[in-house]
């Protein structure tokens, strides 16, 4: 049975958004100028400076302030993220969002403690951003625990909501989850200034900096990256030196990777260019 390829969301064939996105990307190239026609409502997730994200919060709260005093009625209107709203371009690397939104209301009971919520989220990140510091998803919660009331029902689906909010990833709005990843072998790069050498990690290897945007300047002579599903392998192949007989770099999420892992190991697969290869039960 042939399979067919998945339409993007309300009917906006991908076939016009890949046209779309290879002219912008020619004139970019070109040093003309952008072009940002994607159809009405299709939206983009990219990387944004951090001054940037702070313009887009202020951006928001003045729409906010000023729908009060003309409606009386504000409404923040977030991206949803449901698998049927979300479409990856792998050609072009991006990532797109669709027509689908999410609208919570200050005049609706079911949806006005979400909308005072998610105002709280923004103003915590933008306090980040702003100060230039990183804080956990935990740490969100705790700021405002009667608020959010549940981290992972409550706050930490406010933070992913606040991210598509503002067309960006979690990593660029400073907020963190745990340290999951651990990685060991031939690679060295520098984190926030200091420089790290994945060989001299001991027999457990390296944890994975959930703050990935103070990762720069990855070196490596690896002829690979090895991608252990389990830790418990990965601790084997790290107290054994497997990288000094098979020169490579070993990577594992202890089962379900995080954010901050996967991010690392796509950094290094690009910024290297190197072949991954994976260990799975």
């Amino acid at each position: 049975m042939s399979s067919k390829k998945k339409k993007f969301p309300n009917e906006v064939p991908h076939s016009k958004i890949k046209e779309i996105l290879k002219e912008r990307t020619l004139l970019k190239q070109m040093k003309r100028y952008e072009l940002d026609d994607l159809p009405d409502g299709i939206h983009e997730i990219r990387e944004i400076s951090r001054d940037e994200g702070m313009r887009r919060i202020e951006e928001i709260f003045r729409k906010i302030f000023v729908d009060t005093i003309n409606t009386g009625t504000p409404i923040l209107k977030v991206p949803s993220r449901s698998g049927s709203n979300v479409i990856y371009d792998e050609e072009m690397d991006l990532l797109l969002l669709g027509q689908n939104f999410l609208d919570r209301k200050w005049d609706d009971i079911g949806t006005v403690k979400k909308f005072t919520a998610q105002l709280r989220v923004l103003q915590i990140i933008h306090e980040l951003l702003e100060l230039n510091i990183h804080g956990s998803k935990r740490e969100v919660f705790y700021t405002d625990v009667a608020l959010f009331e549940d981290q992972n029902r409550g706050s930490d689906p406010l933070i992913e909501d606040t991210a598509v909010l503002l067309g960006t990833y979690r990593k660029n709005i400073h907020v963190t989850a745990n340290d999951r990843g651990l990685v060991v072998g031939r690679v060295s790069y520098l984190d926030n200034g200091d420089l790290i050498d994945c060989t001299k990690q001991g027999s457990s290897g390296k944890n994975v900096n959930p703050m990935q945007d103070h990762i720069t300047d990855l070196e490596s002579d690896a002829e690979f990256i090895l991608v252990v599903e389990k830790q418990a392998a990965f601790l084997r192949l790290a107290e054994d030196k497997f990288y000094e007989k098979y020169p490579c770099v070993i990577l594992t999420g202890s089962g379900q990777p995080n954010v901050a892992t996967r991010i690392f190991l796509r950094k290094m697969n690009q910024d290297l260019q190197l072949p991954v290869f994976a260990v799975m039960d």
